[in-house]
């Protein structure tokens, strides 16, 4: 029996026949999964024993749970903080952004929050001079995504995570988005995907794996002192230089005190100036906006490097 359907005979059972419900809810087995994903199964059970050499069909079940899905229904604050960032994992896993590594929200059931996705395009052939084969350009981005929230949650060691996706900033950039969104609304989150070849993964996002990612993507600064040079095309009266440097580069550069913006700054003045850096920078590699803090002007005579390789 559906979870919808057990909540429903909890909530409105009368008081006489409250005990006989119980009794009977107690010997029917929990659910696998939810109705949709019971029936899809059993439809391509029943169209295999008619033709079994039918291409096989793939897709993905996403299932959030928590009290602000409680009832099987979103609203937009959720909606708009998590429904990108799972769509977007899957295009940053492929490491490109094409058709065919896209997916589409098919249907949203009850049982928590359940979505269901499917390929846009499920099969493409392999390459002209390869033996042929009918693969799924999705199935490795979906693959990836599942075992970075896997290791996200068993709290793997951030080198062995760096090691693995770093190369990838912008899939561990949505994994930090979702996490985030995840960790907002109090949501565990798991998933289920059926690939093409048959094949079938699993991932999960509890508290735990929230939890490690917060720790895992919180960004410490890390200052360090550097040359820049360049000429000087902007002073902002709230205390802020901007120096345009070589490869046409601009920099913004903090004074401390705003009122020094107009002693020993002139526009168009070609200047060295050693700065802080302070950079935010996470446990896997992923880097904040940088912020420069004027500490004084630096004579080229002085310097012992080139200005170019002090960048």
């Amino acid at each position: 029996m559906s979870e919808s359907v057990r909540s429903y005979l909890a909530q409105h059972v009368t008081a006489e026949k409250a005990e006989d419900v119980r009794s009977f809810l107690s010997e029917l087995p929990e659910p696998e999964g939810d109705v949709f994903e019971v029936l899809e199964e059993a439809e391509d059970a029943a169209a295999r024993r008619m033709q079994p050499d039918l291409p096989p069909f793939s897709y993905l079940v996403i299932r959030l749970s928590g009290d602000s899905v409680a009832d099987g229904g979103v609203n937009h604050d959720v909606a708009n903080d998590l429904l990108g960032p799972i769509g977007a994992e899957i295009q940053a896993a492929a490491d490109r952004r094409s058709a065919e590594s896209e997916m589409t929200l098919v249907r949203i059931t009850r049982g928590s929050l359940v979505l269901h996705y499917k390929p846009k395009n499920p099969l493409a052939s392999s390459a002209p001079g390869q033996v042929e084969v009918e693969v799924s350009p999705v199935d490795q981005a979906v693959r990836d995504t599942f075992d970075l929230h896997n290791m996200l949650e068993r709290g793997e060691l951030p080198a062995v995570i760096a090691s693995r996706f770093g190369e990838n900033k912008k899939l561990l950039k949505t994994a930090r988005k979702l996490t985030e969104a995840l960790d907002k609304h109090d949501l565990n989150m798991s998933g289920k995907w059926r690939s093409p070849t048959g094949g079938r993964v699993q991932s999960n996002l509890t508290e735990r794996g929230r939890t490690y990612a917060k720790g895992l993507f919180k960004q410490i600064d890390k200052p360090k002192e550097r040359i820049v040079t360049g000429r000087i095309t902007g002073l902002d009266l709230d205390g802020i230089v901007t120096v345009q440097q070589v490869r046409d580069r601009k920099r913004k550069v903090h004074l401390e005190d705003p009122g020094d913006i107009t002693r020993g700054f002139i526009l168009g003045e070609e200047v060295s100036l050693r700065v802080e850096v302070v950079e935010a920078t996470d446990q896997v590699g992923l880097h904040g906006r940088e912020h420069l803090k004027y500490i004084e002007h630096v004579h080229q005579d002085a310097l012992d490097f080139p200005a170019d390789e002090a960048e």
